[in-house]
Parts: C-alpha cells; structure tokens; sequence
C-alpha cells in the first residue's frame, strides 16, 4: 500500500497495520520514513499495532536509522531478532513493534534464536542515528549489503 493508498483509508480504522515491503535489496524509502508512520499511526486505532519487518545487516544502520524514526512517532516499541554473543542486535531479518498503547506482554522470544529488545535496549541502540525523514531517507546508503 503506497502513500496515497494509505490517505484513502479512515482515521483510527485498523487494529494492525504490517509494513512488509522489502525486495531482495531494494527498499522503498517513502514507506520508512517520518511522514509515512504518522499516516500509519493516523489509520491504527488507539492501542493499534504496527508491525514492521526490516533487514539489516551489522553496523545495522538501517535498523538504527527507522527505529530513531519510530520513536519519533511511537510511544512504545520493541523488536524481535536474532542477538550477537554481545548482546546486541546480530543483524539479519527483524520485525519492530510499534504502538502508542501497550505492546502486549513479553512471553520470550516468538520463534528460536530470536531476542526480544525492548524500547530502552532500543533506544541505546539508536544513539546517534538521524531519523529518516522525506528530505532526509538514504536507505539505499544505510543498508548493509
């Protein structure tokens, strides 16, 4: 669903919203930045759940730059995805959770070897990254190949 697609849709409409738009390399910027989230979080009901998957390998400064982006539009948000012997983010296929409400409880990680990092691991994660905005969305720089 593209921009103006998602313009069409009603105000507080939908319970979840899943962003999956990835195509082998090729990541279309409009669907990752500031503006996009705040038509997606104008579409979600309060309390909706957005679900975003993102690849990324390490330095993961994709991953870094959308979930600064993120926070700047959601309350809460989490992300669930495999962790380095650091602790941190390994990088590869990860999905980000996002709502102004509460997420649902933690029960562990969803699938195996999946790490579950909640928004204060999140928001150490994201020091320094730049939030993508439509004059500001280098994702073709940021992610890793």
């Amino acid at each position: 669903m593209g921009l103006s697609t998602m313009r069409r849709e009603p105000t507080h409409s939908a319970d979840f919203v899943v962003g999956d738009a990835f195509s082998g390399l090729t990541i279309p910027w409009q669907l990752m930045t500031t503006e996009w989230l705040h038509e997606v979080r104008r579409v979600l009901k309060p309390g909706g759940l957005y679900a975003l998957n993102i690849i990324d390998l390490r330095p993961l400064a994709l991953l870094r730059a959308e979930s600064a982006t993120l926070l700047k539009v959601f309350k809460n948000l989490r992300l669930v995805t495999p962790a380095a012997g650091d602790g941190r983010p390994a990088g590869d296929n990860g999905i980000l959770f996002a709502s102004n409400g509460p997420l649902p409880p933690r029960r562990g990680a969803p699938v195996a070897k999946a790490s579950v990092f909640d928004r204060r691991a999140i928001v150490r994660l994201v020091a320094g990254a730049k939030p993508l905005t439509d004059d500001y969305a280098p994702v073709d720089q940021l992610e890793t190949r």
